[in-house]
């Protein structure tokens, strides 16, 4: 799992490029978060690809060597961050093609007391759909809903 997180740290962007990220069954492959203060992050995630896992020789509570499956691509801007990114050419496999994976997405956004800005214009919904790739979609939860908010 790629995590960028900075606190009090100016790093410019983190620019996460070309990897073939396999066999990630139980986690997020790619999180991508602006946490802890009011400095920002910029994101620049372009032509990875993340297929979808055969499976797990471990089990993490979802049944006997079952995959437990979380969002494949996660984006945060949290406490106060602004968080600026740019998704494109990226391949996602949805983890609700697993069935322990209901209610998750192949790329989440999520923002809380923050802001998170997506490159292009629309909304990010169709922003993510038309610049990448979900496979093995199961057409339940979107593959790219809109930024989340606690409520």
């Amino acid at each position: 799992m790629l995590s960028a997180l900075a606190s009090g740290i100016a790093l410019g962007v983190i620019f996460v490029d070309q990897n073939n990220i396999q066999e990630i069954p139980n986690a997020s492959p790619i999180t991508l978060a602006g946490t802890n203060g009011a400095g920002g992050a910029n994101f620049k995630m372009t032509n990875n690809t993340m297929p979808k896992p055969t499976g797990t020789n471990f089990n993490v509570g979802c049944g006997s060597l079952a995959p437990c499956p979380t969002n494949t691509v996660d984006i945060q801007s949290l406490n106060g961050n602004t968080v600026c990114a740019i998704v494109t050419g990226n391949s996602a496999y949805d983890p609700e093609s697993w069935s322990q994976g209901a209610g998750s997405s192949a790329f989440f956004l999520f923002q809380t007391g923050s802001t998170l800005n997506l490159e292009g214009s629309g909304s990010a919904t169709s922003y993510i759909a038309a610049n990448n790739t979900v496979t093995d979609s199961s057409g339940s939860t979107a593959d790219a809903p809109p930024p989340a908010s606690p409520s």
